[in-house]
């Protein structure tokens, strides 16, 4: 037990420093390239599917019992979106990539 708590928690702190340094790196990419504005939009792209599927991720984990893969294929699926940061560097792709990121996301907040 004492080491799935441990991956957990590191889980946990790679997704919280991934957030984090995600949205810093696209500012200085960003900057200049496009108005301050939609700088700001790719947080709040990230942020609302957070709000609006969270309750959703967590109803289907409780009726399905499957937290582990729910929240493992998430996970996985949120740091396969996150590469592709480095692959898809034009706004738009970006400002998708950052919704989907988010609607995985979900799962784990």
């Amino acid at each position: 037990m004492l080491r799935e708590d441990l991956l957990v928690f590191l889980a946990t702190v790679f997704h919280i420093i991934n957030v984090g340094l995600v949205i810093i790196g696209l500012q200085v990419i960003f900057i200049g390239v496009v108005p301050d504005m939609y700088i700001a939009v790719l947080s709040t792209v990230y942020w609302i599917p957070i709000l609006v599927f969270s309750p959703l991720w967590g109803y289907l984990a409780d009726a399905t019992g499957q937290y582990k893969k729910i929240m493992t294929s998430t996970l996985v699926l949120f740091a396969a979106i996150t590469y592709m940061h480095a692959v898809f560097t034009d706004y738009v792709s970006i400002l998708i990539l950052r919704f989907l990121s988010g609607l995985f996301s979900a799962a784990y907040t």
